[in-house]
């Protein structure tokens, strides 16, 4: 479930958990990440901190660099991240505001971003200065984030939004409200479908909405079973699928 803390290896299929996406393109037959996104390929499980071999060999052949560097490439590093701790949790109180201050910090002013720079600034966060909030502003930043996640987890789990089944007889719901990967209706940003969606997943391209069969992608979310209850971890579900369709065309994402 997202938000919960969870180890990002890769495992195979299992029963479904809370939430179930579907997605009908890639030849991956592996369960990812909840709240991740389906890559073309997943790498193979790493079992405890057991890197595979030929996996980490392949990979240290990779070479970036900028063209005016070509002749002579600066060396590759490749960290090693096994066994450091990592928080994948979302944080729902101050340390939110603390790491949306870093990011800030951190990124360069755009013209788009002068917005939600002004909104950020209202609440003390500034490219440049130190982000300090008082006493009296860190108790409403903690209210604020646990207020907003769950709006966004009530919008995500349970969206009024038109049009959202695929099917009428089922229960089937479009992971992309509104069609766009960007969000973008034709006067506005769609801050429902885009609420909707980052609550649960981290990033969008154009393939994962393209409508082409063999390229690209379509993503169906199943939250309720066949009688409109919310699907549960503690309980076992079959899916049923056409013995027509090719199994490279559809994955299946448990998300306990």
């Amino acid at each position: 479930m997202h938000g919960a803390r969870h180890q990002p290896a890769m495992t195979p299929h299992r029963h479904p958990g809370p939430g179930l996406s579907a997605c009908r393109a890639h030849p991956c037959q592996w369960e990812h990440p909840a709240g991740g996104t389906c890559p073309d390929r997943a790498p193979p499980r790493v079992a405890g901190l057991q890197a595979t071999p030929a996996g980490v060999t392949l990979m240290e052949r990779t070479r970036i660099y900028a063209l005016a560097q070509k002749d002579h490439p600066p060396a590759m590093q490749f960290p090693n991240a096994s066994a450091v701790p990592s928080d994948y949790d979302f944080k729902r109180d101050l340390r939110y505001f603390e790491a949306l201050a870093k990011f800030l910090d951190h990124e360069p002013v755009a013209p788009d971003d002068m917005a939600i720079r002004g909104m950020a600034a209202s609440l003390g966060i500034v490219k440049g200065q130190p982000f300090q909030p008082d006493a009296r502003m860190q108790a409403m930043l903690n209210t604020a984030a646990n207020v907003a996640f769950n709006m966004a987890a009530a919008d995500s789990y349970d969206s009024r939004y038109p049009n959202k089944l695929i099917y009428p007889d089922r229960k089937w719901e479009v992971v992309f409200l509104g069609g766009s990967p960007v969000f973008r209706k034709d006067s506005y940003l769609d801050f429902d479908a885009m609420i909707n969606f980052f609550h649960k997943g981290y990033s969008t391209s154009t393939s994962m909405v393209l409508e082409m069969p063999g390229k690209g992608s379509q993503y169906l979310l199943g939250l309720r079973d066949a009688d409109g209850d919310y699907l549960s971890g503690g309980s076992s579900y079959r899916l049923h699928v056409p013995a027509q369709r090719a199994r490279r065309e559809l994955l299946v994402r448990g998300a306990l």
